[in-house]
């Protein structure tokens, strides 16, 4: 448990359980947790980042986690590879935007480097919601997780207050 997890628990005591977001995933906890597990993205709130990527991304089968990479797209048992992608990326990025330590909170960084502003693989332009989104589904999958009221809010830490 990092500290950030660890602040959050303590100020607002819950059931720590990823089975707390089975209701809202239901035919997919399983292999979205299989996929996170196998990638070293446990840490509960890491995971709740996780499944609003999959809400935000809402990709069709063989793009469920918006990832295009040749090697995991419309793969066989594609949920689980694009869940895996998905995790390692959050895992890695998570480290990285610890290492960095910028003034941005986690969410901002990896969507930066996730789902960029203006990259050649978004003509509409729906990137510029990727953030807000993926927030907005990770507070609900937080209040889940925790077992949090409906009603809360959270702060993100930036790096550098992360790394202090």
């Amino acid at each position: 448990m990092n500290f950030m997890t660890l602040a959050l628990s303590l100020l607002l005591p819950g059931s720590l359980d990823s089975n707390n977001l089975l209701p809202l995933y239901r035919a997919e906890h399983a292999t979205i947790m299989n996929g996170a597990e196998a990638n070293n993205c446990t840490d509960p709130v890491l995971l709740c980042v996780l499944f609003a990527i999959r809400n935000a991304e809402n990709g069709r089968a063989g793009i469920e986690f918006g990832v295009l990479h040749p090697r995991a797209v419309d793969k066989p048992n594609s949920l689980r590879v694009q869940a895996g992608w998905a995790a390692a990326t959050v895992s890695k990025n998570h480290k990285r935007w610890l290492d960095s330590k910028e003034n941005i909170d986690f969410i901002t960084f990896l969507g930066n480097r996730y789902c960029p502003v203006g990259a050649d693989n978004d003509p509409t332009g729906l990137n510029q919601h990727w953030i807000g989104n993926v927030r907005k589904f990770t507070e609900r999958n937080m209040r889940a997780y925790f077992g949090h009221k409906k009603n809360t809010r959270y702060r993100w830490s930036t790096a550098r207050e992360m790394t202090k």
